[in-house]
């Protein structure tokens, strides 16, 4: 989900640019602000993990800024928005405010997620936000910080200022979690807004540089941006150790050649059901080596968090799934053999055939399938 929640991100930041510009036209202003919803809706009820909550919160902090600064315009022009009453526009406002608030608040996931914070595999120190944003990307985040003090000149427009503020507070919230936390997967949503403000930032502060200054600064930032891509990452976008690449060909494989039946997933059950796949379980049998927020437990049985799918945690168990069902089907995914054991993997090997094809994926994609 990473790549959409950088999508979801930048395009919920041009309809809230577009809300404002429009704000007096009827038509696009209920047509972008519909749109605006409609994002917020996808992002919260069709995401499988914890990074939906900071596009949550973003959202929250632009429609703010409506309700603050805008909402009496609107008001003004009531007569082009007819369909409401005086105060119509401010309920609305306030409701979806409280509404957003009432999920962040509230979500069990996100009260797991701070009971979980002594992961026992904290991400290696490359992989963290200090190198990412003060090494990998030293020139941007110096302007990006700069732009804070944007803020405090009277000639920029409200609308960058909120845009700045939302920017920094994500950035604050995230650099304000327990180290062992700090992973560049769990930030990397962020990054085409993060370049968006330093880029913005460098042209309000290039007018005191000269033109070779100038020069020199974009070679700089171009240099940044180049230097970061992992080699083959246009052949198979991916971070090294990081994050994975998998070839959604597997996916496609699997609904058509698993036509009836038992499907069970050894890669995180989201991805799945993100390819229109529901897994009936999911296989893992090193949970207790993994964070809470995996895992919750219903009637004597673990569930994958986020999409409620059973989990298997011990061989005995796969076992005998295997023997009572005629047709199965184990995806890999990203095929993390240390989740499953050693154990496992030799029974999937016995009983169960490859699916004879090759993906292009940075780690083994491999799905099996068993047919009496």
């Amino acid at each position: 989900m990473y790549v959409l929640y950088e999508f979801f991100l930048l395009l919920l930041t041009l309809l809230f640019i577009l809300i404002v510009k429009n704000i007096k036209r009827k038509k696009y202003f209920v047509l972008y602000f519909l749109s605006f919803l409609i994002i917020i809706f996808v992002t919260y009820f069709f995401s499988y993990d914890i990074g939906k909550y900071p596009i949550l919160l973003y959202s929250t902090l632009l429609l703010l800024y409506l309700y603050f600064f805008e909402s009496k315009i609107i008001l003004k022009n009531k007569r082009r928005y007819d369909y409401l009453n005086k105060n119509g526009v401010l309920k609305i406002l306030i409701f979806l405010l409280i509404l957003v608030t009432a999920i962040l608040i509230n979500s069990k996931e996100l009260v797991n997620l701070f009971n979980s914070m002594n992961i026992e595999y904290p991400p290696d120190d490359k992989f963290k936000y200090g190198n990412l944003f003060f090494n990998l990307n030293s020139t941007f985040s110096i302007f990006f910080l700069l732009s804070s003090l944007l803020l405090f000149l009277k000639n920029n427009k409200k609308i960058i200022k909120i845009l700045i503020i939302s920017s920094l507070s994500l950035v604050v919230i995230h650099f304000s979690s327990p180290s062992n936390l700090q992973m560049t997967r769990s930030v990397i949503y962020l990054l085409p807004l993060f370049y968006l403000i330093s880029i913005f930032s460098f042209s309000k502060y290039s007018a005191i540089f000269s033109k070779k200054i100038n020069l020199f600064i974009l070679l700089l930032l171009f240099s940044n941006i180049c230097m970061n891509y992992p080699k083959k990452f246009l052949l198979a976008p991916f971070i090294p150790q990081e994050i994975n690449y998998i070839d959604n060909n597997l996916y496609s494989d699997v609904l058509v050649n698993c036509k009836g039946a038992l499907i069970i997933t050894a890669g995180y059950p989201g991805i799945a059901k993100f390819y229109g796949i529901t897994p009936n379980f999911f296989l893992n049998t090193q949970l207790e080596e993994k964070p809470k927020s995996y895992k919750i437990k219903q009637k004597d049985t673990y569930v994958e968090i986020y999409t409620k799918i059973p989990i298997i945690n011990n061989s005995k168990d796969f076992l005998k799934i295997l023997d009572f069902n005629k047709s199965v089907c184990l995806i890999g995914g990203e095929f993390p053999e240390d989740n499953i054991g050693k154990e496992i993997f030799n029974m999937v090997k016995s009983q169960m055939s490859p699916f004879d094809k090759k993906y292009l994926s940075t780690r083994k994609t491999l799905f099996y399938i068993k047919q009496e």
